[in-house]
């Protein structure tokens, strides 16, 4: 089972809000609390996409492309959901 790149906590907050990775990266493991979302502002991203979802548990996602990302994580659709997603950045070198 591979370890988490990152952690997403039941409120949404992810750790670290920013890591490094090789640029051979093949993909990036998130630890998930609850169901969440990551959005990434920029059409450019590692993954390719303009958002990806998660379940609960470990998600692996795939790198695409090694550049820089910004990314939210955001919760889904309800009336408890947050108001400022938490925001994190990914690097290689």
């Amino acid at each position: 089972m591979p370890n988490q790149d990152f952690t997403i906590a039941a409120n949404y907050s992810i750790a670290p809000p920013t890591k490094s990775f090789p640029t051979d990266q093949p993909s990036i493991v998130f630890q998930a609390a609850q169901a969440c979302t990551l959005t990434f502002p920029n059409a450019t991203n590692c993954f390719g996409q303009s958002s990806v979802p998660l379940v609960q548990g470990l998600n692996t996602v795939a790198v695409t492309s090694p550049v820089t990302t910004d990314g939210e994580v955001t919760a889904p659709p309800s009336p408890d959901a947050q108001q400022n997603p938490d925001t994190f950045e990914i690097t290689f070198n």
